[in-house]
């Protein structure tokens, strides 16, 4: 019985004084996010976001890219996706499609 209140009381003493601390914020520092697949015979698409601070609120319209200059490379040949081509803010689109193949 001894023992048990011992053990009772280092457990007891252990949850009291390893209470939950608030951390320092960690500097919160903007990024980029781009998301892109790419399907033969689809017009390649890109998603720019940004990235909000932890805690904030998440809505897809308040963290679209909109009016970046976005580039491609294929085999040498640059390639401008554009806004235009997608029809949809901070969705970027490429105006030709995977193998010659437009859809």
């Amino acid at each position: 019985m001894k023992y048990i209140s011992y053990i009772l009381l280092a457990l007891f003493s252990t949850i009291l004084f390893s209470a939950c601390d608030d951390e320092a914020p960690i500097e919160y520092d903007e990024q980029i996010v781009v998301e892109g697949f790419m399907w033969i015979g689809h017009r390649l698409e890109i998603n720019l976001t940004k990235t909000v601070p932890f805690g904030t609120a998440y809505y897809d319209d308040s963290v679209k890219v909109s009016g970046a200059h976005v580039f491609m490379t294929v085999d040498g040949v640059m390639h401008e996706l554009t806004e235009a081509v997608s029809g949809v803010a901070g969705t970027y689109a490429a105006g030709f499609c995977a193998y010659g193949y437009n859809r």
